[in-house]
């Protein structure tokens, strides 16, 4: 890596008088902070300037990073000038940085990158502009970040429409089906289930309600109970600072339901937006904006990161391992582009969630038990075609984290479980395959985010999450709607469908 640095620290006296003085201790500085580096190989070159109330820095650097030598040298030098002159450093700032470094791959369309003046690429190396960067912006390690965000951009646009790389565990053998009609469809027309006010929405009525809940039933008794999972209640609501954490608001923020809070209570600041709703029946969204809070959050995308919250900062003892834990009451809410669709793929949903902290051969074994689970689910209750593939990521494949082993081995990862809907087409065309659960082992990525601890050793962590309406639907696109043809073991949780209601002029059949 290559640095070109200009900047300035501006002190709150005149350094004419004390010219001698500071340069000294500018070089004794600068000499201490050189000598901490310990890079071979490294290149560097320096001019300071001493005029009026600041000091004019010019640096370049091969292999060690100017702009935190030029930070460090200010603290050194800081110290200095108020122990021997009483004088202080007002202000640091970095009027231009050029770095140049390599990246693995030439990028193939342009990047665009935030607090970046200019970015060029040529072959396998990239030149980018800053300008005007404060202290913090070194501090907090933000040119660290926008590089690695660079190498990470590229990398990516040469597995753009494959975000991820599948391998096929387990199939099972292909069925007969009661008919090839959507689900979704077909309930709309026997008003089963009804579309709700806004894009992505459903409401359902007691015959949907009923096979609902019978799936969420089959899934505590037959596999949440048996393995000893304890149930939690969590809040509907995630503040940005558990996202941050996990990751979500680099990764999907373009999901995400956001929520605003109102500023005050106060009747007679809003009685302005309520004059207006009353007299033209309309919302006035411009005053509605003035009255509530930028957004604090968002709603629930999933229940694992409030769960890994409600552990932060903690340490778990030995014998309490592993913790087990479901969540059963939160609604999903999820931005979902593109037209309508149908309940398979909403934009809120009905998941119970599984979580577990444990060792890493607590969570493989684990592991193994929770499958069997599942496959006795699937095949024996619902009696539905499915498959079992690993998902891995391609950030996981390519972005050489720690435990890089681990995913190669298929510890760290993802199992995606998929069936097959007959009203999509054929079953070889993968477009025909719904993923409608999944389970992961995350390794320590949430136990370090969240500095969750045990006695000794290292904490893992992973989550299952069980959409109940992809089950549903999965089971009714292959099954059909008439109870008659339904397994019988199914039918042990469900024994009849409620008569729901009636309404006149329709065909209700």
């Amino acid at each position: 890596m290559k640095y070109v640095l200009d900047g300035k620290y501006e002190t709150n006296k005149n350094l004419a008088e004390f010219e001698m003085e500071v340069k000294e201790y500018i070089a004794q500085s600068e000499k201490k902070v050189i000598n901490k580096y310990g890079v071979k190989g490294f290149k560097y070159d320096s001019t300071f300037n001493v005029k009026e109330n600041c000091i004019l820095v010019k640096i370049s650097a091969e292999n060690v990073p100017a702009h935190q030598i030029f930070y460090r040298i200010k603290k050194e030098l800081t110290n200095m000038l108020g122990r021997n002159l009483k004088i202080g450093v007002r202000t640091v700032k970095i009027d231009n940085i050029e770095i140049e470094f390599e990246i693995e791959k030439k990028v193939l369309h342009n990047i665009t990158i935030p607090f970046v003046k200019d970015i060029k690429f040529d072959e396998n190396r990239c030149k980018i502009i800053l300008e005007n960067i404060d202290e913090t912006f070194v501090i907090m390690n933000y040119i660290e970040r926008i590089i690695n965000r660079i190498k990470e951009k590229v990398d990516k646009q040469y597995y753009e429409g494959k975000e991820e790389f599948s391998e096929i565990l387990w199939q099972s053998s292909p069925k007969i089906h009661a008919w090839n009609k959507n689900p979704t469809d077909e309930m709309i027309k026997l008003k089963w289930v009804e579309r709700a006010p806004t894009k992505g929405k459903w409401f359902f009525r007691p015959q949907f309600v009923a096979i609902h809940n019978a799936m969420r039933e089959i899934a505590i008794k037959e596999l949440i109970q048996p393995l000893g999972f304890q149930e939690v209640i969590e809040s509907n609501f995630k503040s940005f600072d558990v996202w941050l954490k996990t990751g979500h608001l680099e990764g999907v923020p373009n999901e995400i339901y956001y929520f605003a809070e109102p500023k005050s209570r106060d009747p007679k600041l809003w009685e302005e937006f309520t004059d207006v709703v009353y007299i033209t029946h309309k919302v006035p969204i411009d005053l509605l904006k003035n009255l509530v809070s930028e957004p604090r959050g968002g709603i629930v995308y999933a229940q694992c990161p409030n769960i890994y919250w409600s552990f932060k900062n903690s340490v778990i003892p030995l014998n309490d391992l592993p913790i087990l834990i479901y969540e059963n009451t939160v609604v999903s809410a999820r931005y979902e582009s593109g037209g309508r669709q149908g309940i398979e793929r909403s934009d809120e949903f009905h998941r119970i969630e599984i979580v577990f902290i444990g060792t890493k051969k607590q969570l493989i074994s684990l592991r193994e038990k929770m499958i069997e689970k599942y496959k006795h689910i699937f095949n024996e209750i619902l009696d539905i075609e499915w498959a079992m593939s690993w998902v891995t990521p391609w950030y996981m494949q390519h972005a050489g984290l720690a435990g890089v082993e681990d995913i190669k081995e298929k510890i760290v990862g993802t199992i995606d479980f998929e069936a097959y809907l007959p009203y999509r087409g054929n079953r070889e065309d993968k477009k025909s395959w719904l993923e409608f659960q999944n389970f992961t082992i995350a390794g320590n990525k949430f136990t370090k985010a969240f500095n969750i601890k045990t006695q000794t050793g290292e904490l893992w962590s992973g989550c299952s999450g069980i959409g109940l309406e992809r089950w549903a639907i999965v089971f009714l696109a292959q099954k059909g709607l008439d109870p008659k043809e339904w397994p019988d073991k199914f039918k042990e949780y469900l024994k009849e469908l409620p008569k729901g209601f009636h309404f006149l002029g329709e065909n209700n059949s």
